[in-house]
């Protein structure tokens, strides 16, 4: 009994960043970890960027995490555009 408490205070979990099947950010990640999640993209920040550099840059830092497969990003990159239209249709 002992050993196996000890085996288990060694395993180390992984919080999820995000859901491997809808790409849909965990909302508790923060809340668990006390850290930001990585994933997470704020659009709606004032800066000197346009939307179209905005994008370039969300591109690149999903094309640089290596963790996750393709399907994962391309969820990730369509929920991002998705929140672009919804930005872009409101200014209007």
């Amino acid at each position: 009994m002992d050993l196996n408490k000890k085996n288990m205070s060694k395993i180390k979990f992984e919080i999820p960043t995000h859901d491997p099947y809808t790409g849909e950010l965990n909302p508790h990640y923060e809340e668990i970890t006390g850290e930001k999640n990585p994933l997470e993209y704020n659009i709606s920040k004032t800066s000197d960027k346009t939307d179209l550099e905005d994008l370039n840059d969300y591109l690149i830092m999903v094309s640089n995490m290596n963790n996750i497969g393709v399907r994962r990003k391309l969820v990730l990159i369509e929920g991002y555009v998705h929140k672009l239209k919804n930005k872009l249709s409101t200014q209007k």
